[in-house]
């Protein structure tokens, strides 16, 4: 928990455990199989609206392209169902064939600290980790149509999207129904820690350094678009946990599901492609299986993760993860049993039950889909001691 408020995307491999040590305080509530609710939020950005579906695609991509980037003409934008909701994601035109690249970014379009313009007092600032690349995005967004990564910005989400489902955002009155989950706890360790630590340190280094423009909300934003959305890559720097990610545009707007949907992988090495001056480092994403036209591309958050990893590291509840939840190592009460249940519907989920329409028919300000991602949780934690009747699809998960 001392080591960092968020963690970035990592290479396809198990890192429960690092997860456990390393995860902090941005959590997003994903209430379907494979749902980012950073994409479907992504219909409203924060600098000007797009029209059709598939514009943060073309519009990316296209900037991409035309900045040296490599971009498979078989991949485009669209909406794709998850559950009852319609949300942003990537699917293949055409079929896709096992190994093609998909996306081949040179390191000069990440949004990552070797490549933004110097930052007055940036190298002093050491209030948090991954602070340094919150006050940079911050300042690019400041810079509006100026900033080299406008385009991409431009269809991110908005504060008010994220305080809508980002349980790092959610008030009191939301997570006092939970009180007693791990979650929660976590959750308001490190609000605090933001609110009696971290803030007042960067109000200090922003009056120090002449960086006064910068508003809570403008580093709160920041940090969400870091949290939810950067990419753990190997080989860059190391040593310096500052660089070692970064976000991705276009990459990023693809979705997860559980392990057999996924098809495609990525790396983060030296590449001699010619559109790539040399042999510099670019992202890659490139096909691991085949995939038939109009089937989804899905990205690996974190293979072999639960839903608990899930929801702290990648703002993702996978609908039909089999790696089920263990037990808070305090029981939980009796109260919040009692306020679990209420929200959750009979209807069968993956890994527990769908929640109460009525839970998620609000305009976001009410929180429902933070209360919904947490109570699903809570009873895929303790619905075998609650002794509550089975309302799991079982399928290929462990229901007994």
């Amino acid at each position: 928990l001392d080591q960092a408020f968020s963690l970035v995307r990592a290479p396809s491999i198990n890192i429960m455990q690092l997860l456990r040590g390393l995860l902090a305080a941005q959590l997003v509530s994903v209430l379907v199989s494979g749902l980012s609710l950073s994409n479907f939020w992504a219909a409203k950005p924060p600098l000007e609206a797009s029209g059709a579906p598939d514009d943060a695609w073309k519009e990316v991509t296209q900037w991409l392209v035309s900045n040296g980037a490599v971009v498979n003409s078989k991949a485009a934008g669209s909406l794709t169902q998850h559950g009852s909701f319609s949300v942003h994601g990537v699917v293949a035109k055409q079929p896709i064939e096992k190994g093609e690249v998909l996306l081949s970014i040179p390191k000069s379009l990440w949004l990552h600290l070797d490549n933004v313009e110097p930052i007055e007092g940036l190298s002093n600032l050491s209030c948090g980790v991954y602070l340094r690349p919150a006050v940079a995005i911050a300042l690019e967004i400041k810079k509006g149509p100026k900033s080299k990564w406008y385009t991409y910005l431009k269809n991110l989400p908005t504060l008010e999207n994220y305080n809508s489902f980002l349980l790092a955002h959610a008030t009191n009155e939301t997570l006092a129904p939970f009180d007693g989950l791990e979650m929660v706890r976590t959750l308001r360790v490190r609000q605090k820690e933001w609110n009696d630590e971290m803030w007042p340190c960067l109000k200090t280094w922003k009056r120090q350094y002449g960086h006064d423009e910068l508003t809570w909300e403008d580093l709160q934003l920041a940090r969400a678009h870091w949290s939810t959305r950067a990419y753990g890559l190997r080989g860059v720097a190391d040593n310096d946990l500052d660089r070692r990610g970064a976000l991705i545009p276009a990459s990023d707007l693809l979705n997860t599901d559980t392990g057999s949907f996924l098809n495609t992988e990525w790396t983060s090495n030296k590449v001699p492609r010619p559109a790539h001056n040399g042999s510099d480092f670019a992202f890659e994403l490139v096909a691991s299986k085949s995939v038939g036209a109009k089937q989804e591309l899905y990205d690996s958050y974190c293979a072999g993760c639960s839903n608990w990893d899930l929801l702290a590291g990648w703002s993702v509840y996978l609908d039909d993860n089999d790696r089920l939840e263990p037990p808070d190592a305090v029981p939980p009460t009796p109260t919040l049993r009692k306020n679990v249940m209420s929200m959750l519907s009979t209807s069968p989920g993956g890994t527990a039950p769908k929640c109460k329409d009525e839970l998620l028919s609000g305009d976001g300000e009410d929180q429902g889909f933070i209360k919904c991602a947490l109570a699903r949780l809570a009873w895929e934690q303790n619905s075998k001691d609650w002794r509550v009747p089975e309302t799991r699809r079982c399928g290929n998960l462990r229901c007994k």
